[in-house]
C-alpha cells in the first residue's frame, strides 16, 4: 500500500504486533500498535514523503527481548523482528543528512505497566532496557526546526520519579517536589527524570547514579531508569546535568534527603549531591530547572553541606596469636599473644591506611622502647598507646568521647580502635582492644586481635561495653579514630 500523505512532512508508519502480524499503516500522530491488550510490538517500519529521501533518511535502532541492541535500519526497512515472538523492548530514531538539519524526529512508546511514557526525539531512548518490559505502542512524527518554541519561552517543568524500598516506583512528581520518603528510612534504589518535550527540543538530561557494591553507573537520558530495581542496594549519589543547548541558558538544581543526616543543601549541573564512601542512603530527592542568573533559583552556598565523600578505609587484619610473634620476642616479661591487643590493632589500622609493612612487632616495638604505654608501667597497652602509634607513622587520630562520635567516625570511614571490658570480647577481670570499620545501618565490622569474635556488631552495644580500667584511660579517652 503506498503511503496517503496529508501533508508533505507526514511520516506512514506500521506496527507488527503480536498475534496480529503486521496492522494498517498509520500517519498524524496515531497509535501504531496495541493498548490495553497486552500484546508485544515485535517490528516497525518507519516510511518517508518521497519529497524528503532527498534530503537524508531516517533511521530506527531497536532493543529487541533476549537480544539487546540490534543495528539501525532506515526508511521502509524492517526494525524488530517477526515470526521470532520477540518483542521491541526499547528504541531509538534519527534523521539523517540535511534532513537532520531541518527536522526533528519526535516520538514516544507505550510500555508494559508504565504506559505512555514522554516524547522523546532524535535518538534519545524510548521506552525501557534491562526491565524486560515489552513496547506495545508507539507514535512517530516529524517537525521542522523553525517550529520550535524559543529556547527562552520553553516549559522548564521537569518529571521525575524514584523507586523506594518496600513500595516500588512511586507516583511522578514534577519540579520541585519531593519524590522518595523521609522519616521511614528506606532508601531509593533508582530514580527517573523525564524532560517536558518543549525542553527536549533543545537537549537532553543525564542522570548518574552511585550504587551501593557497584560504584557509578553510566549515565542515561531522560525518562530512563539511574539506579538498579530487584537488587536490595541504596542510591548513594547522583549527579544531574542538561546538555546541548539547554546547559547553556538552562542551570538544573537538584538536593538529596541522606539517611541519618537528612537534607543536604542543593547544588547544580552535574556536581554531586549525596555521599560516596560512606554507605549513606537517598531517601528523598528534589529537582528543579531555572534559567541562568534567575534569581528565584535555589542558592548553592559553599557553606551549605551538598554532599559527602569520604575514604573507607579497611585495616589489615593481624592476630596477637600469629605464630611470627605470638611468643617472641616479649616486653616487659609478656609476649604479644597474652598482651599484645594494642599494637596489634593500631598495626592493622596503620598497614590498612598506609600499606606499608608495619606488623604487631614493629609497633609492639616502637612503643616498648619509645614510650610509656606499653609493656614498662604495667603489662599491656593503654589507649594513649593508640594515638602515639598512630601519629608516630604520620596518621591522623580524633578521640572517641561519646556513642554518637563513634557512629560519626566509623560513618566517615574512619578506623576506630576501642578498649572494651567485659561483654562480647573479654572475659570478667580483664579488658581489650579491638578494630572497628565501617558504619552499615548502626553496625560495625569488628577486627578481634585474639581472632575469636570477628564479625559485625551493634555500635551502640560496643560503646555500653567500653572499659572503665584507669590504665587503658590514661590520656582520658578510651579509643581513637585514625585515619590519613
Amino acid at each position: 500500500m503506498a503511503p496517503n500523505f496529508s501533508s508533505e512532512t507526514e511520516l506512514m508508519y506500521v506496527a507488527h504486533v503480536q498475534d496480529y502480524g503486521w496492522m494498517n499503516p498509520v500517519s498524524g500522530k496515531h497509535i501504531a500498535g496495541t493498548t490495553g491488550q497486552s500484546k508485544r510490538l515485535e517490528a516497525l517500519k518507519v516510511v518517508l514523503p518521497e519529497n524528503l529521501t532527498t534530503l537524508g533518511d531516517i533511521r530506527i535502532e531497536t532493543h529487541i527481548q533476549d537480544i539487546g541492541w540490534v543495528e539501525e535500519v532506515g526508511n521502509k526497512d524492517v526494525a524488530g523482528t517477526t515470526g521470532k515472538s520477540k518483542s521491541i523492548e526499547a528504541l531509538k530514531i534519527t534523521l539523517t543528512g540535511e534532513l537532520s538539519n531541518q527536522y526533528d524526529v519526535i516520538y514516544r512508546a507505550h510500555v508494559q505497566n508504565i504506559g505512555w511514557q514522554r516524547w522523546q526525539r532524535n535518538g534519545s531512548v524510548a521506552g525501557t532496557t534491562g526491565q524486560s518490559k515489552r513496547i506495545e505502542a508507539v507514535q512517530v512524527y516529524l517537525q521542522l526546526k523553525s517550529e520550535k518554541v524559543p529556547i527562552n519561552e520553553v516549559d522548564t517543568t521537569i518529571f521525575y520519579k524514584s523507586h523506594v524500598q518496600d513500595i516500588g516506583w512511586m507516583s511522578e512528581v514534577a519540579s520541585s517536589n519531593i519524590s522518595g520518603t523521609t522519616g521511614k528510612s528506606k532508601r531509593v534504589e533508582a530514580i527517573q527524570v523525564s524532560l517536558p518535550e518543549d525542553m527536549a527540543m533543545y537537549g537532553n538530561v543525564s542522570v548518574q547514579a552511585h550504587v551501593q557494591d557497584i560504584g557509578w553507573l553510566s549515565p542515561v537520558s531522560s525518562g530512563q531508569t539511574a539506579g538498579t530495581t530487584g537488587q536490595s542496594k541504596r542510591l548513594e549519589g547522583l549527579k544531574i546535568s542538561l546538555t546541548g543547548d539547554l546547559a547553556n541558558y538552562y542551570d538544573i538544581y537538584y538536593r538529596v534527603h541522606v539517611g541519618n543526616i537528612g537534607w543536604l543543601g542543593w547544588t547544580k549541573n552535574g556536581n554531586l549531591a549525596g555521599s560516596v564512601g560512606c554507605n549513606r542512603r537517598i531517601e528523598a530527592f528534589q529537582i528543579v530547572v531555572y534559567a541562568k542568573n534567575d534569581s528565584n533559583a535555589p542558592k548553592c552556598s559553599e557553606s551549605t553541606t551538598t554532599s559527602v565523600e569520604y575514604t573507607m578505609y579497611t585495616p589489615t587484619y593481624y592476630s596477637q596469636r600469629d605464630s611470627r610473634w605470638a611468643y617472641s620476642p616479649t616486653y616487659g616479661g609478656y609476649n604479644l599473644s597474652s598482651t599484645g591487643c594494642v599494637p596489634t590493632a593500631i598495626a592493622m589500622a596503620v598497614d590498612g591506611i598506609l600499606h606499608n609493612g608495619v606488623t604487631p612487632v614493629t609497633m609492639a616495638n616502637y612503643l616498648y622502647y619509645n614510650t610509656s604505654e606499653f609493656g614498662t608501667i604495667k603489662h599491656g597497652g593503654s589507649c594513649l598507646a593508640v594515638k602515639l602509634g598512630a601519629e608516630h607513622w604520620g596518621l591522623k587520630t580524633e578521640p572517641i568521647t561519646n556513642g554518637q562520635v563513634l557512629a560519626d567516625q566509623l560513618s566517615k570511614g574512619r578506623i576506630v580502635i576501642m578498649a572494651v571490658g567485659p561483654g562480647d570480647f573479654t572475659s570478667r577481670g580483664y579488658t581489650h582492644a579491638i578494630v572497628m570499620f565501617q558504619n552499615s545501618a548502626g553496625n560495625t565490622y569488628v577486627y578481634d586481635p585474639w581472632n575469636a569474635h570477628n564479625g559485625w556488631y551493634n555500635i551502640a552495644s560496643i560503646w555500653s561495653q567500653q572499659s572503665r580500667n584507669s590504665y587503658d584511660l590514661r590520656g582520658g579517652h578510651v579509643g581513637y579514630a585514625i585515619y590519613a
